[in-house]
């Protein structure tokens, strides 16, 4: 059964046993970065709350986590790409609005990401700029090694009318993050609503 413990981004507590260990609600915010008062070139820039770098999973190379609403971790591309450092300022655009915010943290995924590149705010930063409260894009279920996907997937979708669940190679229909760097299971929840 899914309990949410946290509203938008945040850690979900999942109770099936051994078999998952935790769920990471995700939500994805468009941005671009600015440098030298232009959008800097190279893959679409996503902001993600900080529980969602577990999915990558990304690891903090330098600095720290988000703390403060204008605290980011840059992923370390997009910062050798816009040539930031820890504590610089960044300039984001979210919608149409550029805010400044400072680079607490540079984060590295375990495999290197062409198609995009991440953004970290604190989890209740990432669900203000998402702009819908509560409301989440996807679930990353973390599993215990050892764990059969498709039997897990199986007993999620019985426990939640109406999800849609993924595995293996059709996680990228859904996923935020490059194909196959994820070692999670992802649900999605239709038209962009919260699990019940």
């Amino acid at each position: 059964m899914l309990d949410e413990s946290h509203q938008g981004a945040g850690i979900l507590t999942v109770e099936y046993g051994r078999s998952a260990e935790s769920a990471v609600g995700d939500i994805s915010v468009r941005t671009a970065v600015l440098k030298k008062g232009s959008v800097l070139n190279g893959p679409p820039v996503y902001g993600h709350g900080w529980s969602a770098a577990a999915l990558a999973p990304f690891t903090l190379r330098s600095g720290t986590r988000p703390q403060a609403a204008h605290d980011v971790v840059l992923g370390s591309d997009l910062t050798q790409r816009a040539g930031l450092a820890r504590g610089d300022t960044v300039t984001l655009v979210i919608g149409s609005k550029p805010t400044s915010f400072r680079v607490s943290g540079v984060a590295e995924p375990d495999s290197s990401l062409d198609r995009q590149s991440a953004v970290f705010f604190t989890d209740d930063q990432a669900a203000r700029l998402y702009g819908t409260s509560g409301k989440i894009d996807a679930v990353g279920v973390l599993v215990s090694k050892g764990t059969r996907a498709d039997g897990l997937a199986d007993r999620i979708q019985k426990a939640v009318p109406g999800v849609v669940t993924y595995t293996g190679d059709d996680r990228s229909d859904v996923e935020t993050l490059d194909v196959g760097q994820m070692q999670a299971f992802v649900s999605r929840w239709p038209a962009r609503s919260a699990p019940p």
